[in-house]
């Protein structure tokens, strides 16, 4: 069974081991996918591509990992 193409906030939660009030904090940067739109009606329950958000952590832990240097 594949995976589905989305993920929602608890599943992200989750895997980052994080509430979601850090979540919010960390949707402030400019390079974590932004939330699908599914119709005209705003929902509470927020949704993300899945591979967006695979490839936004894979850079993020991928710049983390990155020697510190000082100039």
């Amino acid at each position: 069974m594949s995976e589905p193409l989305t993920i929602g906030c608890e599943e992200i939660c989750a895997s980052l081991g994080i509430c979601q009030r850090t979540l919010y904090r960390i949707r402030k940067d400019p390079t974590f996918p932004q939330p699908l739109a599914y119709g005209k009606v705003k929902s509470k329950r927020l949704a993300f591509d899945r591979a967006s958000f695979n490839d936004w952590y894979r850079n993020s832990v991928a710049r983390s990992a990155e020697p510190k240097t000082s100039v």
